[in-house]
């Protein structure tokens, strides 16, 4: 087994490579976030999924354009560097539902009948011969104002009773109340009141077959104590359905049906997109989505971030090549040679104990981060989505932020009742405070919460490890007067003017600068788990230290010409023999 000596020294120039990854990787992002980097490759990913035209529209909506920088300039363009993989699937299929021409002019036609309808003093059969009329004209075309126009047709002349909607949003929303209590046995009406919501929200059912569907469906409970208040409480809800149909209702039934086309009529919306790369995956992901919207967005979502995924794979190819470089310049800039570093920490086995003890120290602080947290640096936005709860109504939803540096840009946000996701943005701040920890974000309506990992800025983390690596009492860094010992490690800077020391001074670190950066270019993550290894083999080969032994079984020191025996009778008080 090794000796602790020599796992010191491999322990102190692994360190001192980790803390050379850590800056180069630090440099590195602070040259892309100047140039903005991650924006332009996230930009280009995203022109090859959906193609330019439809880029520039997402990249116009309020949920994106919000989230990018303001201070655009003639030499760099910007832009969000992260977009979540939801906001970019509600915001695609928003986009492509405004740009649907043929959907845009269903729904002004039907509400320029409705509104010259009800501009007349209009009643329940007036309403039904506006709107049959312009459904009507309406046939004529072919795609989706035809599908809209037969079902027009149908849902008025279904409706003859209550306010369906309303009715059946009363019904979705104790259907989910049910199923989060856990009664198996209710899975069977729960089911079938399912259906019967899908099938009036799609105005595939009419208002007699609701009524006959949901009485059927109260009927499958079985009796007793246990269901009998939920049967009186279902067969109530069912009785509102028998009131008489009033104009108000009928109007707002209409309202309801123009304002659900967009969702109702998505894979027409899809077929009517431009032939070409779009289309075919949008309509295979709907395809395979069961025609099921909230299921299509989820494919959508994995489809994002199996392109990004390949986004980030360009991005780290391309920077390879400025990685070597940057790794190379801060070997020569803080004169890093890991010969010398070697060297020096054989030569000096103290050195090298107190360097492995400090990497004990910094692989322990660094070793367990928040599970599932996000870093978010000082000064830098991050934003994301929360999941929220059902609700009945419209809503304010207030966001709220568990640490002060992370303040929350814009709480409460109004969302309407079919809402399944707000978004938020948070600034990070942390002027005031060196170590701000971690950032909860929620809020009561939702569901899930966002944690956040907050960090320094770069340029603070930069200073922090560059103090660190020059700390260590190893011969890095260059001086302009030093002591001998630092003139034969080569660590006097000399003149500008005087190449002749310089290029003496390259000849004598150039292979260990080089070593460096090759050991740079790896990266922190490969040399903090390395880092952790060797610390295992260090503490698992450590010798426990040695117990004393009982003073009975101590024998008495043996003097010259002197048996153990003797010299034990001696401690035992016996007289020296002659």
């Amino acid at each position: 087994m090794f000796g602790s000596g020599i796992l010191d020294t491999v322990i102190g120039l692994i360190f001192v490579f980790l803390l050379v990854s850590v800056l180069v990787t630090i440099v590195n992002e602070m040259i892309a976030a100047v140039l903005m980097s991650r924006a332009k490759w996230l930009r280009r990913g995203i022109d090859r999924l959906i193609g330019s035209e439809w880029m520039e529209k997402v990249y116009a909506h309020p949920l994106i354009e919000g989230t990018a920088r303001k201070d655009n300039t003639w030499i760099i363009e910007r832009g969000p560097s992260y977009i979540p993989s939801r906001s970019f699937a509600n915001v695609l299929m928003s986009v492509i539902q405004e740009n649907s021409s043929a959907i845009a002019e269903c729904q002004k036609a039907l509400r320029a009948a409705l509104d010259s309808a009800a501009s007349t003093g209009a009643t329940v059969e007036s309403l039904r011969v506006q709107l049959s009329t312009a459904a009507g004209q309406m046939r004529a075309a072919s795609g989706i104002q035809a599908a809209v126009a037969s079902d027009l047709v149908r849902y008025l002349d279904a409706n003859g009773s209550s306010n369906t909607r309303t009715w059946l949003c009363e019904v979705d929303s104790r259907v989910r109340e049910l199923n989060n209590v856990g009664r198996p046995e209710l899975a069977p009406l729960l089911q079938t009141l399912e259906l019967m919501v899908a099938d009036g929200v799609n105005t595939r059912a009419g208002i007699e077959e609701l009524r006959q569907r949901f009485d059927a469906a109260v009927t499958t409970l079985l009796t007793g104590p246990a269901t009998m208040v939920l049967r009186e409480e279902l067969t109530a809800m069912g009785k509102r359905l028998q009131g008489p149909y009033t104009v108000a209702d009928a109007y707002a039934d209409i309202e309801w049906f123009i304002d659900g086309i967009s969702a109702r009529y998505v894979r027409q919306t899809l077929e009517a997109l431009p032939a070409g790369n779009l289309q075919k995956t949008l309509l295979t992901l709907f395809d395979d989505a069961k025609n099921d919207v909230e299921k299509l967005k989820e494919n959508i979502e994995v489809w994002f971030n199996n392109g990004m995924d390949r986004v980030n794979g360009w991005y780290k190819r391309r920077s390879q090549l400025v990685i070597a470089i940057l790794a190379l310049v801060m070997a020569v800039a803080m004169n890093v040679d890991a010969i010398l570093v070697f060297r020096h920490l054989q030569t000096y086995p103290a050195v090298g104990d107190a360097i492995a003890g400090q990497a004990m120290q910094f692989a322990k602080k660094n070793s367990s981060p928040v599970q599932g947290a996000l870093i978010v640096a000082d000064g830098e936005a991050f934003s994301g989505d929360l999941t929220l709860k059902p609700a009945d109504n419209e809503r304010n939803v207030t966001i709220t932020s568990d640490n002060p540096h992370a303040k929350v840009r814009t709480s409460p946000v109004k969302v309407d009742k079919d809402a399944t996701q707000v978004p938020f943005t948070v600034d990070v701040d942390m002027r005031s405070s060196e170590n701000p920890g971690t950032a909860t974000i929620k809020s009561e309506d939702a569901s899930n919460e966002v944690k956040l990992t907050l960090a320094p800025s770069l340029l603070g983390q930069f200073n922090t490890v560059q103090k660190k690596l020059t700390d260590l009492t190893i011969p890095i860094g260059w001086v302009k007067e030093g002591t001998k010992a630092q003139r034969d490690n080569g660590q006097i800077l000399p003149k500008f003017s005087d190449l002749s020391a310089f290029g003496d001074l390259a000849w004598q670190h150039a292979l260990g600068w080089l070593l460096t950066a090759l050991a740079a270019t790896l990266g922190a993550p490969f040399w903090f788990d390395i880092l952790n290894r060797v610390i295992s083999i260090r503490a698992a080969g450590k010798p426990p230290e040695e117990e004393p032994k009982p003073p009975k079984a101590v024998s008495v020191p043996v003097e010259p010409g002197q048996s153990q025996q003797e010299a034990d009778r001696l401690r035992q008080g016996e007289p020296r023999r002659r």
